[in-house]
């Protein structure tokens, strides 16, 4: 009898320890989780109605899809604004207007991610938020 109380009390023991240890495994885990994500850059997405040639970026290049002006963009953006932007993409959305004005609408969007902290100086150049489309 005596031997079958200690088997018991061995189980519960081993058992108890199992369940602190898987708990505080979950503690840890729940933990970084919360670190993690608190710490996690809020990324905004914003698009700019490009113009024929009234954009505030110049054009010194021909191809206008290509890397290269995206690449002019993240820099103009960069160097004039202290912008950083995570990711820059340029689609055509619609037709472009028809008039021969600098200030008419191409018909491309130029979309860009970048952090929470430069939405209001994004704004301020043109773009919009994401939301507003």
């Amino acid at each position: 009898m005596k031997d079958l109380i200690q088997i018991i009390s061995n189980t519960y023991q081993s058992r108890n320890f199992k369940l602190k240890i898987v708990g505080f495994g979950l503690m840890i885990f729940f933990l970084s989780t919360i670190i993690f994500s608190c710490t996690k850059d809020n990324i905004d997405k914003f698009y700019y109605e490009e113009t024929y040639c009234a954009d505030p970026w110049e054009r010194n290049i021909s191809d206008k899809y290509g890397d290269q002006y995206q690449g002019e963009i993240k820099i103009f953006l960069a160097d004039s604004f202290n912008i950083i932007v995570e990711e820059i993409m340029v689609t055509n959305e619609k037709e472009g207007e028809l008039c021969d004005a600098c200030v008419c609408k191409s018909g491309r969007y130029i979309w860009v991610n970048a952090k929470s902290e430069y939405s209001d100086k994004l704004l301020k150049i043109g773009f919009m938020p994401n939301d507003h489309k």
